[in-house]
């Protein structure tokens, strides 16, 4: 459900009995509560167990029209030229430095130049006509190309006349609307994940585990490139800072009662009110423990890899 602050703050002010005559909340009475409110609540956020998230990610890789390329090459004199069998409409490839690479159609028993847009690094798309010229670099950079298919096959022709290492380049079959659309290519690839996902420590469970389908690298979601099938993670999402009261919280209504004892909490103890405090603080901590017991797993099969199930 939803709760505005609001809502658990005047939920609050009725526990602490400073309702007008008439049952409403008086900001002219509750305005010290008020102000403080807002702060108080953006730490309880952040102490609740109940927020929790999960990230899906569905994965069937694109085959590459030239096999598994994930190795680093060195170009210096001459062209290296690798050709797919079909026609391809997409490429990617990595280079460390100034490179002339071309990406070319058969047609008509010729190589000609293929035309197609490609971005840089994830940057704006641009249009080339067969060669792709990269400046000096100072680090390897990633490009990904659309190709406007011609002919019977295609081919990628590492050229130019510098010493370069390339790396992770691929041929696509499909079809993409735009260069950010075309897959990321090597042995890992890198997904994002939400906004309000910042460390691998926000993480209740992973399935499968992280090792051979995917790993984490500086908080980085990086999946092997061949695996295929759905990953599912879930974990406590950084909630978007408190700071008025009519923000909008997704809560349930447990989560708000809750809210509402830990603001009467704190508003007790400056009003040195020991008791109450202490009642406020017993509340918020049990209702925060019920709302944490996990529900039990259903049943499941054991498999007898060792044949002793008869055994009484």
């Amino acid at each position: 459900m939803a709760y505005t602050g609001t809502e658990i703050f005047d939920r609050a002010i009725a526990i602490l009995d400073e309702l007008s005559d008439t049952g409403t909340v008086l900001d002219s009475q509750v305005s010290e509560y008020k102000y403080r409110a807002p702060y108080l609540l953006d730490v309880w956020q952040h102490e609740n167990t109940e927020l929790q998230e999960t990230a899906t990610i569905l994965r069937k890789p694109e085959t590459n029209l030239l096999g598994a390329r994930f190795d680093v090459q060195a170009h210096s004199t001459g062209d290296i030229t690798y050709e797919s069998r079909t026609t391809a409409k997409a490429a990617v490839f990595t280079v460390n430095d100034q490179a002339e690479v071309y990406i070319e159609n058969y047609v008509s028993g010729a190589w000609v130049n293929a035309a197609g847009y490609y971005s840089q690094d994830e940057g704006e798309e641009t249009a080339f006509d067969g060669v792709i010229s990269v400046s000096a670099l100072t680090a390897p950079s990633s490009f990904k190309c659309r190709v406007t298919p011609q002919g019977d096959k295609t081919r990628i022709r590492f050229s130019g006349e510098y010493y370069y290492l390339f790396s992770n380049f691929a041929l696509f079959e499909a079809a993409f609307s735009s260069c950010a659309k075309v897959p990321e290519y090597g042995e890992y690839v890198r997904y994002d994940l939400p906004d309000n996902f910042d460390t691998v420590s926000q993480i209740l469970t992973e399935s499968p585990s992280a090792g051979l389908t995917h790993r984490w690298e500086n908080g980085d979601l990086m999946v092997g490139y061949d695996y295929e099938g759905e990953i599912k993670i879930t974990y406590r999402p950084s909630p978007v800072k408190i700071t008025d009261l009519s923000q909008t919280l997704e809560i349930s209504d447990g989560a708000a009662t809750a809210g509402a004892y830990y603001l009467a909490h704190h508003f007790f103890i400056s009003d040195q009110n020991e008791d109450m405090a202490n009642m406020c603080a017993g509340k918020y901590r049990e209702i925060e423990s019920k709302m944490s017991v996990k529900k039990p797993k259903a049943p499941t099969s054991i498999r007898d890899v060792y044949g002793i199930s008869g055994i009484r």
